[in-house]
């Protein structure tokens, strides 16, 4: 969150893949109000087969990570934010 969004203001969004590991793929994803950045969001999604069986992303070409200093860091407030939640 960067700046509030008001009611019926017209929005673009756009995302984009930024990184991968063993598990997960992990997506940002950028609100703006009249080109102006509003929020900025970070979404990992893990991946599965039609079975529910997990996958790894090499199933799309994705060999080895990619991970940024931001995903590292982020996961690390995730892991931080579940454990304080106990």
């Amino acid at each position: 969150y960067l700046k509030e969004i008001k009611f019926l203001d017209k929005m673009t969004v756009s995302s984009e893949l930024v990184g991968w590991d063993k598990k997960y793929i992990y997506f940002e994803t950028r609100f703006f109000v009249k080109s102006q950045l509003m929020g900025v969001g970070m979404t990992k999604f893990l991946l599965k087969d039609k079975h529910g069986d997990k996958c790894t992303p090499e199933v799309l070409d994705m060999a080895d990570e990619q991970l940024s200093d931001v995903i590292t860091s982020w996961n690390k407030h995730q892991v931080a934010v579940k454990s304080e939640s106990r």
